[in-house]
């Protein structure tokens, strides 16, 4: 080639070398890192990231960090620079960094706790009481005020969009299932534990946000399981010490309550001790130790029909605690860790609880033709449950690419029930049949989980290889005795009477076990796949037999009550997953295909086999967009396929009632879910307001419904016979049913008047399908309602909480609109403390609560009035004696609404009322707060190579 043809092509070669090599020094480097506690694992959520210029200390950029602790600078020009990291209650870390011609991966920046304290004047007025960080709602403890012997959950119940009602916590629309402290699980998944048993004074932060799976943390690629979670994070002089409390009490009616509360705090290692007993109604633990102490009393609730507990159910309840229940419970936690290698995290809960419960229970039901079919019941209860469980977190950092993390969990528990119940059937008022049916069991159960995680990341980052794998053990056993009389009205009255015994013997296992392998496609994306098999067997043996003798022994066995039943579902799955992450975007698609089998096997009383197989295709979706650093919103699509349980497969009479008969349905198959929920918060620092809004639905396909048969006349079905006026209810899969929510929030301090105001609206739909004798109704709940709260910021000597809770439901079915109807409640609050003379201390609690639109009977309208005083006295103040009034005015009550597509259903239980107590507390407090510099400002230390110019801002 000509050499004055060459000239030119070596120039442009040139020239685009020069421009390539522009282009790629503008778009510059990253700087990524980890900020951590010292000695932990766990990064700290919303650290301050800042990048100077080393040459004269000039803001470059700045980041939070994550949920995880990690921090990342994109397009850093190649310079010299210094890092700062803040974070309140720590060192502020000063770390040189050369930008040169790749990338900076500083690793973990390690974070030690400040050996000075912020007065709180100081901290006043300036960090704002709500922050949004990507996915996390952070608010500052020191934004709401409290009393000073308040508890956390005084003080999350003034945060917009959290609310505290019968030991469940729900945040921004949806349930709390893990509280966390300091990024480490405290009792468990016990959040009504932590939260009343730890102090307010001192907590420096709530955060609120969607903790993703453990394999999703570990390979940063999004599986779309997330918890609602809180994380209490601990002031900086908190972290050392021993804090609790001693109380005692006695009153009228007999009524009493003590208990012991200790925690000792000493850097990693933190031993918390509870125990307490009572007869006032108070629990701390979590449900899972109250088998059978709910439901298990109504011949109706639960036994006749779905009782509510199915996606139908609509409850507003004054107060869950149904009853008289007096509680022994004690709690033991611990948690250390051991250099960077080793963390355990342990507790272990004894519970029991008797409960003594009178019910009564009025339903109507929803018959095409006639509207006249109603039930009446009258029960007692004396409930026992006893129980113990134990949870243990093992995590062991091998290196700094392969761990493995360890999860027993083991329940075991024993539950007595003794009831009495007095049902009759009506039709148009006029008595059909009745029950006098007395019922005694002793049931035991356990319960066992061991799950492994074992974790490997290759020198690539973003490639990732984990095993998960849960290996599950179930049984329960124990008897059940019957006798009952019973009455049928005819033009010839006839009467029966049954004496039974039923001994059950339920056993399963089951094992889940998921390979997850990612790959980084670009520096901006990765890819995932998935393997799984799943494997579960479950046994259920019911054995009934009837005719009690003289000697006490029940010589015939009733092969109509009896059944011995083999349930096993294998699944296979495999899926596909793809990110995309970028600075205001990261959206995380996946494709699970999944077959599933479903082998039952009866081998008593008659023999049959009923194998299905179920192919889904169950894709997922979540997308979270960054508006700005205070605005963002996430999108949510899930789907699931659920296996039916063994006792809905098992078809077997469970004649527990009598009147309402209820059996099981070996010809069901499993349903297929969508959800779908979108997601808004923003927080504006102008006025310090915060907003969040969430709304949502779900349909489900092949929906396990209910069908319910009210026999018009005696009528034999199945071999099962059926007087007139009772009914026979089984499982059923139909289509159809729909749910629709919505919430939203709203926060605005008022500093001139130092209060905090919230309001919150929200909307629901329930649209259930059933089958009513052979027809099939659609039972529709649309509730529609808001709130309005007003909490004290004044200070530590004025603290209170207003709140008006109004909401409005509409009941319609497409079978006998004549039954529509709808129906209003009203909820009234007000918390009120007060400090006198810095040692006299008032207490005010009211709770109005108006029901209109129930069934005749059930209608009120109920003031809850408590109050209290205490003094306190000795050192400190640490001691105080309270004489107190619970229901004051005499007027306690305790009603619920149930609506299922079978029936509207109203229950009034017994519950506490009035009885004063004088109670003695000793509080104690002994943190260990070294004295802070003159400035109240950590200590500056100088690292090499800063110029000497350069001050931390």
């Amino acid at each position: 080639m000509p050499h004055h043809k060459l000239v030119p092509l070596k120039l442009t070669i040139v020239l685009l070398f020069i421009c390539s090599s522009i282009t790629y020094g503008q778009s510059g480097f990253k700087v990524q890192g980890k900020v951590v506690e010292s000695g932990q694992s766990d990064g700290l959520l919303g650290a301050a990231c800042v990048l100077l210029k080393q040459t004269d200390s000039s803001l470059v950029k700045g980041v939070q960090a994550d949920e995880n602790g990690f921090f990342l600078f994109s397009e850093v020009l190649p310079s010299q620079y210094i890092l700062r990291v803040q974070f309140l209650g720590y060192e502020t870390r000063f770390i040189p960094i050369s930008v040169v011609s790749e990338d900076v991966r500083l690793g973990r920046v390690i974070m030690n706790e400040s050996n000075s304290t912020l007065k709180e004047v100081s901290v006043e007025g300036r960090i704002p009481p709500v922050r949004q960080l990507n996915d996390t709602t952070q608010f500052n403890a020191s934004g709401y005020k409290t009393n000073q012997d308040a508890s956390a959950e005084d003080l999350v119940s003034k945060m917009p969009g959290v609310t505290v009602q019968d030991g469940k916590i729900n945040a921004q629309g949806e349930e709390v299932k893990r509280v966390l402290v300091d990024n480490k699980p405290f009792f468990g998944d016990d959040p009504s534990t932590v939260l009343k048993n730890l102090p307010a004074e001192m907590i420096d932060k709530i955060q609120v946000f969607d903790q993703a799976s453990e394999q999703s943390r570990f390979s940063g690629f999004n599986d779309g399981n997330t918890t609602k979670t809180i994380n209490i994070v601990t002031r900086a002089g908190a972290k050392n010490g021993t804090f609790g409390k001693i109380f005692a009490g006695g009153g009228t009616d007999d009524r009493y309550k003590s208990g012991l509360v200790l925690n000792k705090f000493s850097g990693n290692q933190r031993i918390s001790f509870l125990g307490q007993a009572n007869n006032i109604n108070e629990q701390n633990f979590a449900i899972s130790d109250l088998m059978g102490a709910v439901g298990s009393g109504s011949g109706a609730g639960g036994r006749g029909g779905r009782g509510g507990g199915g996606p139908a159910g609509q409850n507003f309840l004054v107060n869950s605690k149904k009853g008289i229940v007096a509680t022994q419970a004690a709690g033991l936690n611990y948690s250390n860790s051991w250099g960077k290698k080793v963390e355990l995290t342990g507790s272990y809960f004894f519970n029991r609880s008797t409960n003594n419960q009178i019910q009564t229970t009025r339903r109507t039901y929803v018959i095409a033709k006639d509207s006249g079919q109603s039930y009446l019941e009258s029960s007692a209860i004396e409930n026992t449950n006893t129980n113990h469980r134990a949870n243990l977190r093992l995590t062991l950092n091998l290196d700094s690419n392969n761990s493995i993390l360890y999860t027993p969990r083991i329940t075991w528990q024993e539950n007595k029930n003794s009831s009495g119940t007095l049902g009759s059937n009506f039709f148009k008022e006029e008595l059909q049949n009745k029950t006098d049916s007395r019922i005694e069991s002793d049931q035991s159960s356990y319960s066992m989980n061991h799950e492994v995680l074992v974790r490997h990341k290759f020198l690539k980052r973003g490639r990732t290889i984990s095993l998960n794998t849960n290996l599950g053990n179930t049984g329960t056993w124990g008897y059940s005795t019957q006798n009952s009389e019973n009455t049928y009205y005819r033009s010839v009255n006839t009467e029966d009477s049954l004496r039974q015994k039923t001994d059950i013997n339920k056993s399963g296992w089951s094992i889940q076990n998921s390979l997850i392998y990612t790959e980084p496609i670009t520096e901006k994306s990765q890819a995932s796949v998935t393997l799984g098999y799943n494997y579960s067997k479950s046994e259920n043996d019911r054995i009934t037999r009837k005719n009690l003798d003289a000697s006490g022994n029940y010589t015939q066995l009733d092969t109509l009550l009896s059944n011995k039943f083999i349930t096993q579902v294998p699944a296979y799955y495999v899926g596909m997953g793809y990110a995309m992450n970028s600075k205001v975007s990261n959206l995380t698609i996946n494709v699970n295909m999944q077959q599933s089998n479903l082998n039952n096997d009866r081998s008593f009383p008659k023999v049959d086999q009923i194998d299905r197989t179920f192919q889904n295709v169950l894709p997922s979706l979540i997308w979270r967009y960054t508006i700005s650093q205070k605005k963002n919103f996430r999108l949510f699509y899930r789907t699931s396929a659920n296996a039916p349980s063994v006792d809905q497969l098992q078809d077997v009479i469970n004649n527990s009632n009598p009147l309402q008969l209820s059996t099981g349905n070996s010809q069901l198959r499993q349903d297929y879910q969508q959800n779908l929920f979108f997601r808004y918060m923003s927080t504006r620092e102008k006025d310090n307001s915060s907003f969040f809004f969430m709304i949502g639905g779900s349909t489900i396909r092949h929906y396990i419904g209910t069908s319910t048969l009210l026999a018009a006349r005696d009528t034999i079905v199945s071999e099962v016979s059926l007087a007139k006026g009772s009914q026979l209810t089984q499982p059923i899969n139909l289509d159809g049913y729909v749910s629709l929510r919505s919430f939203v929030t709203y926060s605005l301090p008022i500093p001139k008047w130092k209060i905090n105001l919230n309001f919150n609206a929200f909307g629901n739909f329930v649209r259930t399908p059933g089958l009513v004798n052979g027809m099939e109704n659609l039972a529709s709940s649309p509730t529609i309602g808001g709130g309005l709260g007003v909490s004290s910021n004044i200070s530590k000597n004025i603290d209170f909480n207003l709140g008006y809770n109004p909401s409005f439901t509409t009941v319609s079915n497409s079978l006998n609109t004549s039954q529509n109807n709808s129906y209003i409640n009203q909820i009234l609050t007000a918390k009120l403390n007060l400090l006198f003379w810095e040692r006299l201390v008032m207490n005010v609690d009211m709770n109005q609560t108006i029901y209109s639109g129930l069934s005749a009977g059930f209608n009120s309208n109920f003031t809850l009035l408590g109050i209290g005083l205490g003094y306190k006295f000795l050192k400190s103040k640490q001691a105080e004696l309270r004489a107190t009034v619970f229901d004051l005015l005499d007027q306690n009550t305790n009603i619920s609404r149930t609506i299922t597509e079978t029936y509207t259903e109203d229950l009034r239980n017994n519950n506490l009322t009035r009885y004063f107590m004088l109670t003695f507390t000793y509080n104690l407090r002994a943190f260990n707060q070294p004295a802070g510099n003159k400035e109240d400002q950590p200590p500056f230390t100088r690292p090499p190579g800063m110029p000497q110019h350069f001050r931390p801002h």
